[in-house]
């Protein structure tokens, strides 16, 4: 085999309904050089009872309890305890199919340096209606080698291709003990992290594997923070992908149009006062490219950002994002 052995990242907070099922799926991988570090960020619920189950039945689990401090903090510290040769992240109320490590391990011969490489798989995407299952998507991605020059030639069509978090990937320890995940980021770190490592890899893997199955419960709340938040995380993404070899005009372009989407989320649902309106106006403006077409994904959300800023009105906007809510709402009843 040319990968040896794999440490998997578990950050979890109050997760006893789940965390059994994800600690099982990690004992009935095929392949069983691997280490499991779950990392409690001060759970009061039976999370640690269930991690402890494990760690004293089997000797490759270790459990580690923090008081709470959020996800990111979660995994900077599982990061000074990994022994593997390479790193994955899995979140606490997935699930994951027994060959999953073994293809990953299967691919490597696909690569001439595995060592400076991330791989990145396919993935499942299993919804949840008042828990009723819905119907699953499947997301595939070809066995195909890609040079960290292709890669950015191709990112920022590309990038939501390969999925914006971390649990779809393996990442070699020699690059990712020379980064750290922000604390200050509550939404968006694993993407930053992402792009941290970019800087320090020759090539990204795809791998041909679709058993990681990520739950989403459609009418879970989805958390938001304040813009400037958003184009502070933004910010850094931009600089880090300029200093992993995109350029900075292309970055520039890139991070105007995430900053596009960030604020027609952020004014959907955060309720933005007119001096917060004022302020996303400004950055929006203060940000656009010369030349700049919608692209990619969520192209109706930078389309009509671009026509509420030529309006550089918070009455305006307000209205529309009011109407805007009030017709979703009728559509859910």
């Amino acid at each position: 085999m040319v990968l040896g052995k794999i440490s998997i990242v578990i950050p979890a907070f109050n997760e006893e309904k789940n965390i059994g099922r994800i600690l099982e799926c990690t004992h009935k991988q095929s392949y069983k050089n691997f280490e499991v570090i779950v990392i409690d960020d001060g759970s009061h619920d039976n999370t640690g009872k269930i991690c402890k189950a494990y760690t004293k039945k089997y000797k490759n689990y270790k459990y580690i309890y923090k008081e709470n401090s959020g996800v990111s903090d979660s995994r900077n510290l599982a990061l000074k305890y990994v022994k593997g040769d390479y790193v994955c992240f899995w979140d606490a109320d997935d699930w994951i199919g027994p060959d999953y490590l073994k293809e990953f391990i299967q691919s490597a011969t696909l690569t001439p340096n595995p060592e400076e490489t991330i791989f990145v798989a396919g993935c499942t995407i299993d919804s949840f209606n008042k828990k009723k299952k819905l119907e699953p998507k499947t997301i595939n991605l070809d066995n195909r080698l890609i040079t960290k020059k292709e890669l950015m030639a191709s990112f920022i069509i590309q990038h939501e291709k390969y999925r914006l978090e971390l649990w779809n990937k393996l990442f070699p320890i020699k690059i990712i003990k020379k980064h750290k995940f922000k604390s200050k980021l509550i939404l968006g770190e694993d993407f930053e992290f992402f792009t941290q490592c970019l800087r320090d890899i020759r090539y990204l893997l795809t791998v041909d594997n679709n058993s990681y199955h990520y739950i989403i419960d459609v009418n879970q709340i989805k958390h938001h923070t304040k813009f400037n938040e958003e184009v502070e995380r933004e910010k850094y993404i931009q600089n880090n992908l300029i200093k992993a070899g995109l350029s900075t005009e292309t970055a520039n372009i890139f991070y105007f149009r995430r900053l596009l989407i960030t604020a027609y989320t952020s004014l959907s649902y955060l309720h933005c006062s007119k001096n917060e309106t004022l302020f996303i106006l400004s950055i929006l403006k203060w940000s656009h490219p010369v030349l700049f077409k919608p692209f990619a994904n969520y192209k109706k959300a930078q389309y009509i950002m671009l026509a509420l800023m030529q309006f550089n009105s918070p009455m305006v906007i307000k209205e529309y994002f009011k109407v805007k809510n009030k017709i979703k709402m009728r559509k859910r009843k």
